[in-house]
């Protein structure tokens, strides 16, 4: 076995080498409660205790306190996933929300609680039960200002009666978390809030604290506290220790777990380089590599010529837009004029490798939501008689862009030039573009993003007053409005006509260009079993259902 992974290893080199030189009531929304997992390893054999998943991933992770990364680390999160448990396991492109630490939830009337109905076999890694009393706990230590602890976490908190724009709770109101119960909580929000869409948009940033172990703490300095070092959870797999800090970790496999891991003994979590991951997997030195797993189609086929197998997941929730700066580009004719002489399709295709395709909304092309009647293909003699009517002087309109994208935004301007608008491209990091076109430097940009289920999931990007102007400077409160009516409606068929009417008026007024949905593909190792590579976007892998064979 091992002189195969060298010989593979070596006739990887060698295709590698000539590509070099080549290129030279209530209403109730109640989730089923059964074990997801459905005991996959059940008939694995004791062999499953002494394997090792070595879990790959290609930067750092730099917390283990599950509410706070400096960096913002979407790694973090992942880890931490393992760890500390969610609520739910999102999968199928946010389309799917099954049961994990609650069992089953359901809403009032007035759709703004939810109750959450927990797991009563689920326990702390030290053997304590896990109940109402801990998630309630959590809430309120996250939201406590002192804490300073929802850097990952505030999107979904502010969400929640009692808190304000940034999260915390609100100097003299009720935080909207209750214990119902030893094992059900209540969650109050601002607005009518349905909980399938809740968790897809949010699942990734919850994660319950032990009550017993971190209450009476001081909590101005509770993300210094030691036990951030070792931490004690209740997600599926265990701390065991971490020799090289957000570097190295080994995890074991959590057999008290409410879906209990029996497909491996022990989670070995490593970093490697992006361009060492298929030499790595073909070697054998890791199973898999986190977070999605996606790796480009090229070194897909790599793989596969070595004998590798690739799942390829058409549910991918990779957005990615034009920004458009809506104060200095604030003719409408212009911006369509813009949308027009784009070739969205060559530079999706050549962006992606053919794994994307061009979109006209940003809500989830496979999603019930997505108003799909709405289409522009190419068309310069139209992008020019929108130009004419513009106020366009013939001044260079500045595209900044981050290393990654340059040849798109060199067909960018060529396209647009075509039409008559100069383009000038501005060569920047990623936090220089975003924070020059906030202080509104830039008249474009080129952007990605991990797409959600919930159909709002982008909408703050247009939402102007209520979300800080962002970097399209709206000013239009005709798109807070149509929004309104969405969080108004308390069913999904109203939804739907009001989400219809939303993304229509985005489309004829184009605050931003969509550019294009891509997919993904994943390396599987022959070693390794039921791992579903539509969860990793999201945060939540399913680890608890995964196979190691005999080492």
């Amino acid at each position: 076995m091992k002189t195969a992974k060298k010989l593979i290893a070596l006739v990887l080199a060698m295709v590698m080498l000539a590509s070099f030189a080549a290129c030279g009531g209530e209403t109730s929304t109640d989730a089923p409660a059964e074990n997801p997992a459905e005991n996959p390893a059940e008939n694995t054999g004791s062999e499953a205790l002494d394997t090792t998943i070595t879990l790959a991933y290609t930067a750092a992770w730099d917390s283990l306190m599950p509410y706070y990364s400096a960096s913002g680390s979407m790694v973090t999160r992942g880890v931490n996933s393992m760890i500390y448990d969610r609520l739910a396991l999102v999968t199928n492109g946010g389309t799917t929300v099954k049961p994990r630490a609650a069992k089953s939830w359901s809403v009032s009337a007035d759709g703004k609680t939810v109750t959450f109905n927990l797991d009563e076999n689920a326990k702390w890694h030290d053997g304590e039960p896990v109940t109402s009393a801990d998630w309630v706990f959590t809430f309120q230590l996250v939201t406590d200002p002192a804490s300073k602890a929802v850097s990952i976490a505030s999107d979904p908190m502010k969400e929640i009666a009692g808190t304000d724009e940034q999260g915390y709770c609100t100097t003299g109101e009720k935080l909207g978390v209750e214990a119902a119960g030893d094992y059900a909580f209540t969650i109050t929000f601002k607005n009518i809030t349905d909980p399938d869409e809740f968790l897809a948009a949010y699942n990734r940033d919850i994660a319950v604290l032990p009550k017993h172990l971190l209450e009476g703490k001081e909590i101005s300095s509770i993300l210094n506290d030691d036990f951030w070092t070792a931490p004690i959870g209740s997600g599926p797999l265990v701390f065991e220790s971490q020799p090289q800090i957000g570097q190295e970790m080994y995890l074991k496999a959590n057999r008290d777990y409410q879906f209990p891991v029996t497909g491996f003994g022990t989670m070995k979590l490593i970093v490697v380089a992006s361009s060492n991951t298929v030499q790595s997997e073909i070697n054998g030195d890791i199973d898999i590599v986190g977070q999605g797993n996606g790796v480009s189609k090229s070194n897909a086929d790599v793989y596969k010529s070595m004998g590798g197998e690739t799942i390829k997941n058409d549910n991918g929730t990779g957005f990615t837009e034009v920004i458009l700066n809506n104060q200095s580009l604030s003719d409408v004719n212009l911006r369509l004029a813009m949308y027009y002489g784009l070739d969205r399709e060559k530079a999706c295709q050549v962006a992606t490798e053919g794994l994307g395709y061009v979109v006209d909304s940003y809500v989830l092309p496979f999603s019930d939501y997505c108003n799909t009647s709405l289409k522009r293909t190419r068309d310069v003699e139209k992008a020019k008689e929108y130009l004419a009517k513009s106020n366009y002087d013939g001044h260079a309109i500045k595209l900044a862009v981050g290393p990654s994208r340059t040849d798109m935004a060199a067909q960018f301007k060529q396209d647009l030039e075509e039409v008559g608008i100069n383009i000038e491209i501005i060569n920047v990091d990623g936090s220089t573009m975003f924070s020059g076109l906030i202080a509104r430097n830039y008249d474009m940009g080129i952007s990605g993003h991990s797409g959600s289920a919930n159909p709002m999931w982008f909408a703050y990007t247009v939402l102007a007053s209520q979300f800080g102007n962002t970097y399209y400077s709206v000013s239009d409160p005709t798109y807070e409005e149509l929004a309104g009516k969405v969080y108004a409606c308390t069913n999904k068929a109203d939804k739907k006509k009001a989400m219809d009417e939303f993304q229509e008026y985005i489309f004829n007024n184009v605050p931003w260009i969509p550019l294009y949905y891509s997919n993904s593909i994943s390396m599987v190792s022959p070693t390794i079993e039921n791992v579903d590579y539509r969860c990793g976007a999201f945060c939540n892998e399913n680890v608890w259902e995964w196979v190691k064979a005999e080492d």
